[in-house]
């Protein structure tokens, strides 16, 4: 019986891993023959088949997964997002378990939200109910009972839910490498190329190679997996971001660099040894690879005059719109990008936010990041953080200082990664 228990355990969970895998394989297939709805109900029956296999705490495990190219589940003559409805469905499933038990504050931060999305409407004559607000507040509710019901093994949990980022990364990267061969087979020699995974944006895809860098430097600082293994696959990841040629892929990098300079600094001398000689052997294998050419390209494109031309007029001018008008500012003009003369998206997560919500929904959206934060800060972690944990936090801030979506799920579990993050370097010995 021992025997049977555990072989029973051992195919679970290598379905727990296979299966992700296997649906985003399926997935890019069926996006390139199929469209409409009944493309979006032949994955969607491959995607939420282990909401009813597997336990919410795994179910969260392959959100995060899903998270790092949620695009690609996004379908031609579909209106709703596939990823969307699995949140929707995750929360139903993780309010019926928790048996209708929700957090007051929680309770009440949906409500004033609801109140201000009704005044909003009718001040500015638009639709009442923004469904992405919702989903947020759905993500909030599904992070926080589900950190709640694995307090007792929130090192565990931490631990998984940055592995499920880092494989969602490197799953996505390697479609969409697949895609762009398909494409064109010079992918190391043209200066036009940039690896972009299916239906993604480069620079959304650079902030989450990013976030994946950062969970990595924080499992090198726990020691649980052998240096050499980190390295390469930080290597490879900063190899996928530069790829991208993307500005905030290269600001949030930065980051990450002063954060694996201190957890360096702080390693013990026969690992500070083994990580050099990684970081030199990768260096070897990378130049004939071209690496060093795709970085220098990357570089090339960071550019004031084109931060100039396009970012700096989209703010300025959207700042204009909103201050100078009381309804404007209270209550934003929703995705009005004709109001402007380039006519594109704010591309700043706080601009955005206030132009798309007004200031309103943008502070109560903005409370409910501090709820979390508070709430995870109470949960088995000392109240007092050193400064430099809050790095985490600043590659989420940064990355989305270039791009658009405040309640994107990549920003919100961005900022929940962080959190779980912070968390394992407060456990962490050598920290």
């Amino acid at each position: 019986m021992p025997m049977i228990r555990c072989l029973k355990n051992t195919i679970v969970s290598r379905t727990e891993l296979i299966y992700p895998l296997f649906v985003s394989i399926i997935g890019y297939l069926i996006i390139n023959n199929l469209e409409g709805l009944s493309g979006a109900i032949l994955i969607g029956l491959f995607l939420y088949l282990p909401l009813i296999l597997f336990n919410p705490t795994v179910n969260l495990y392959h959100l995060v997964f899903y998270v790092a190219n949620e695009r690609m589940f996004i379908i031609d003559g579909f209106s709703m997002g596939l990823i969307a409805i699995y949140i929707i469905l995750l929360f139903s499933k993780t309010l019926l378990l928790e048996k209708l038990k929700v957090n007051k504050s929680l309770v009440f931060l949906g409500l004033f939200m609801l109140i201000l999305m009704l005044l909003k409407g009718v001040v500015q004559s638009t639709s009442p109910i923004d469904t992405e607000i919702i989903r947020h507040v759905f993500n909030l509710y599904i992070f926080m009972s589900l950190v709640k019901n694995n307090r007792h093994n929130i090192n565990e949990f931490s631990l998984n839910l940055g592995s499920w980022f880092c494989f969602g990364v490197f799953v996505a990267t390697f479609i969409g490498i697949y895609d762009s061969f398909s494409r064109t087979s010079e992918i190391l020699t043209s200066n036009f190329f940039r690896l972009i995974p299916v239906n993604q944006d480069p620079n959304y895809y650079g902030v989450a190679v990013t976030l994946a860098i950062s969970v990595l430097i924080v499992k090198l600082s726990l020691g649980t997996v052998k240096n050499n293994k980190l390295i390469f696959y930080m290597v490879l990841f900063f190899a996928f971001g530069f790829m991208t040629q993307s500005r905030a892929f290269l600001i949030t990098s930065i980051i990450n660099i002063i954060l694996l300079l201190i957890v360096f600094s702080k390693q013990k001398v026969n690992h500070k040894f083994s990580i050099l000689i990684a970081l030199v052997l990768a260096s070897l294998i990378g130049y004939p690879l071209g690496l060093f050419n795709i970085f220098e390209r990357s570089i090339g494109r960071f550019r004031y005059a084109g931060l100039k031309d396009v970012r700096l007029i989209l703010w300025r001018e959207y700042i204009e719109i909103l201050t100078t008008d009381v309804k404007n500012f209270f209550f934003g003009i929703g995705k009005r990008y004709d109001l402007t003369t380039i006519r594109l998206a704010p591309h700043n997560f706080l601009i955005g936010s206030w132009a798309y919500y007004g200031c309103f929904l943008t502070s109560m959206i903005i409370s409910s990041y501090y709820f979390i934060y508070y709430k995870f800060k109470t949960i088995n972690v000392s109240k007092r953080w050193k400064l430099y944990y809050y790095l985490l936090f600043l590659v989420v801030f940064i990355g989305y200082s270039f791009l658009d979506g405040i309640i994107d799920n990549l920003f919100f579990y961005g900022i929940a990664l962080s959190l779980t993050n912070t968390y394992l370097l407060e456990q962490s010995k050598k920290v």
